[in-house]
């Protein structure tokens, strides 16, 4: 039963696997910042950027400024959706 749990763990942990870490993909970098075209135009901060194994489009980590408590992840075509996001100058 032991080994079929590691298995499973291993599969599952094998799909979240981080290959690459914070590094530059595409023109996105850990410490960019982009604002939200929201009713808020919050501030966010790449704080990771994470090759996933399940997907196509590395996941991007965000911190928005000011809070860095609040943290959300989406995919990088996410953030570099103009309607969305603006990537503010460094």
């Amino acid at each position: 039963m032991h080994s079929k749990k590691q298995r499973q763990y291993k599969s599952v942990s094998s799909i979240f696997s981080n290959r690459g870490g914070n590094h530059k993909v595409s023109n996105i970098e850990v410490g960019d910042r982009f604002r939200t075209y929201d009713a808020h135009q919050s501030i966010w901060i790449v704080d990771r950027v994470t090759n996933v194994a399940s997907s196509t489009h590395p996941l991007v980590s965000l911190k928005r400024e000011g809070q860095p408590d609040l943290v959300k992840t989406i995919s990088i075509g996410a953030l570099q959706d103009a309607e969305e996001y603006m990537q503010l100058p460094a």
